[in-house]
């Protein structure tokens, strides 16, 4: 007989759906028993660290998520929270910006925006479309912005808004991205570009 087994042992039977974890020896002989070791199931941590998560036949793994890949405005997301991503996510230095300039620039940026979109309010800022408005966008929120000079030119700032809107589709839409480019001039600021 194998290394593993007695005459007149009887051949183990597996219960159904149980799975044998391990073989003492890797086959077993002609005419001898191959005898398996089925120790009982281990629970295994699939949650974050310190986060009880159920274990057994029933249970089923939680996935988890690399914070990394974790996508931190998927679903409902505040404005603040928005607000609050576009300001970690400036990549150049500090905007040497007073409040009040920056106030003033994000404020007919956002006008800017809504002419754009809507139509209306076009006339406040003369000469600058020269075709008329294709889509009629209505709700329009602004969610977050910021400012920043462009380039070397501090009468020329950039504006990143961060909106949501109902396209004439009608499906609302969340956190959509537009730069504008405003430039000082004697009436205020006006626009330069809107990408």
């Amino acid at each position: 007989m194998g290394a593993g087994g007695q005459a007149g042992d009887p051949a183990p039977h597996a219960a159904p759906g149980s799975a044998a974890t391990s073989a003492v020896g890797s086959a077993a002989p002609p005419g001898g028993v191959l005898r398996l070791r089925s120790p009982s199931p281990q629970p295994t941590a699939t949650g974050p660290p310190g986060v009880a998560t159920p274990s057994g036949p029933s249970a089923l793994p939680i996935p988890t998520e690399p914070a990394e890949l974790a996508d931190p405005l998927a679903g409902p997301v505040p404005d603040a929270f928005v607000q609050r991503m576009l300001d970690g996510a400036q990549t150049s230095a500090p905007s040497a910006l007073p409040a009040a300039t920056k106030s003033a620039a994000v404020r007919a940026a956002k006008r800017v925006l809504v002419a754009d979109l809507t139509g209306t309010g076009r006339d406040q800022f003369p000469g600058f479309w020269a075709e008329p408005t294709h889509s009629v966008w209505t709700r329009i929120r602004v969610q977050a912005s910021t400012a920043q000079i462009a380039g070397s030119e501090p009468a020329r700032v950039t504006v990143s808004l961060i909106w949501a809107g109902r396209p004439p589709t009608g499906d609302q839409v969340e956190r959509r991205r537009t730069v504008i480019t405003m430039g000082l001039t004697g009436n205020g600021w006006s626009p330069v570009s809107v990408s």
